[in-house]
């Protein structure tokens, strides 16, 4: 499949970019910025095992756009041709490497971290304004838009919203303003649900990564337990072999006065005889 249908397929949307948000005018730190703030939105940690599959192929069509957007000579082509040229279309199978040959390895933490700092920042509010007045006040497809945001949002996204349509700095759309109820509902009942899978697979990865390191220690435990068991049958060995028990007190035959010394014998060794000079 082209990139341009899986454009479609995933995110509704033929040309590459609308997909970022941005248009032909758009500088190269832009498209950098989309790509990363895209990117984030569409990561595969941050959803449930079962939508990790999309998530995935997502990541690998956003990481396709900006390896066209960011190139002059492609970009030029697409501009003057609406079409990607074929080495394009590959599936991006090394989307991680790169996105790490752009920006740094990204972990959940990062993701987090990023979330903080984005939210209430001036490019949130500036990515809300755009969001609105491209999608006509349709609050389904903001929430799609804006990074990291849920229902749970929408009384904040409200009330700025709100302030702009009062102050005159967006228009009014009767997709925002005369939004049903049922709507809102639908919506929330919805964001709910997928909460509550990606809360159920994120407790089935702890518990994995859990077991995985109990069976580790238990596995170096054993290991060790091994080890001591071989070195004390190996010292045995050893006592065995060089080490005899004490031999029987002799008769001295000969020798006058002298007598014969009983020991241990290691290392294979005759007793030594002790005889005093005449």
């Amino acid at each position: 499949m082209t990139l341009i249908k899986l454009c479609q397929k995933f995110f509704g949307k033929k040309d590459l970019y609308e997909v970022f948000g941005i248009t032909k005018t758009a500088s190269d730190k832009e498209i950098r910025r989309a790509y990363h703030r895209l990117s984030l939105k569409v990561h595969p940690d941050r959803v449930s095992d079962e939508e990790k599959l999309e998530a995935t192929e997502k990541f690998k069509v956003v990481s396709a756009i900006h390896a066209v957007l960011s190139n002059k000579s492609k970009r030029k082509t697409y501009d003057r041709t609406g079409t990607v040229d074929e080495e394009d279309d590959r599936d991006m199978e090394n989307w991680k490497q790169y996105w790490q040959s752009i920006f740094k390895i990204v972990t959940q933490k990062d993701i987090e971290e990023y979330e903080t700092k984005y939210k209430g920042s001036d490019e949130e509010l500036e990515d809300l304004k755009k969001a609105y007045v491209d999608n006509k006040g349709d609050m389904d497809r903001i929430l799609e838009y804006v990074l990291f945001s849920s229902p749970n949002d929408e009384p904040r996204f409200g009330e700025i919203i709100n302030k702009w349509i009062s102050d005159e700095e967006v228009p009014d759309f009767p997709k925002f303003t005369k939004e049903p109820e049922s709507k809102k509902l639908k919506r929330k009942t919805k964001y709910e649900k997928e909460a509550k899978l990606a809360e159920k697979a994120a407790q089935k990865r702890k518990a994995e990564q859990e077991n995985d390191e109990d069976d580790l220690v238990k596995a170096i435990q054993l290991r060790q337990s091994g080890r001591a068991s071989q070195q004390n049958d190996f010292l045995q060995k050893l006592e065995e072999k060089y080490c005899q028990p004490e031999a029987k007190k002799t008769k001295a035959k000969s020798t006058k006065g002298a007598k014969e010394v009983p020991r241990k014998t290691c290392g294979g060794r005759s007793p030594r005889k002790l005889g005093k000079k005449n």
